[in-house]
């Protein structure tokens, strides 16, 4: 089976717990998210399946709050 190709498409930017700015790049793969913030990224969950839970995976992972999504 062939793979999907990896697509950025955009950008949340947010705050982190300490009150310090945070980027996390957003991209997909298929029906799948991956976000990523300096050299960590993360495969998000395959519950999540739009925006709004690739915000809540920013908060989980990274802790990234008050995020806002910008595209490419």
């Amino acid at each position: 089976m062939a793979r999907s190709k990896e697509k950025r498409i955009g950008y949340l930017n947010g705050k982190t717990f300490d009150g310090t700015d945070a980027v996390i790049s957003v991209s997909k793969i298929g029906r799948d998210y991956r976000i990523g913030c300096g050299s960590k990224d993360h495969l998000c969950h395959p519950s999540v399946r739009d925006l709004e839970g690739v915000r809540r995976e920013a908060l989980l992972v990274f802790g990234v709050r008050d995020a806002i999504y910008q595209s490419i």
